[in-house]
């Protein structure tokens, strides 16, 4: 699943996303786009910020997955869709 910056596709919002240690311990997989890292801060630069991703036994635990730690980051300039796989599933 993308994070995208608020705004993203027209007019992206950046700032802060968080500490690089926060997103170190993610469990997952995280591939960083449009994150540029700043005194340990992880600073939005762009529209697609990262992909966050993983492998599991169902398409259904992996969606699960991802969209509890893309909530427990907490991020407010951030979006990312919560269809990602719905029609697989």
């Amino acid at each position: 699943v993308f994070a995208v910056s608020q705004g993203y596709p027209v007019k992206s919002i950046f700032g802060e996303l968080g500490s690089s240690d926060e997103f170190k311990n993610c469990p997952l997989s995280i591939n960083y786009a449009g994150v540029r890292k700043e005194n340990h801060q992880l600073i939005s630069n762009g529209g697609r910020l990262y992909l966050m991703q993983t492998k599991a036994k169902s398409l259904a635990e992996a969606q699960q997955q991802i969209y509890f730690n893309l909530d427990k980051m907490k991020q407010d300039n951030i979006f990312y869709r919560r269809d990602i796989g719905k029609n697989s599933i």
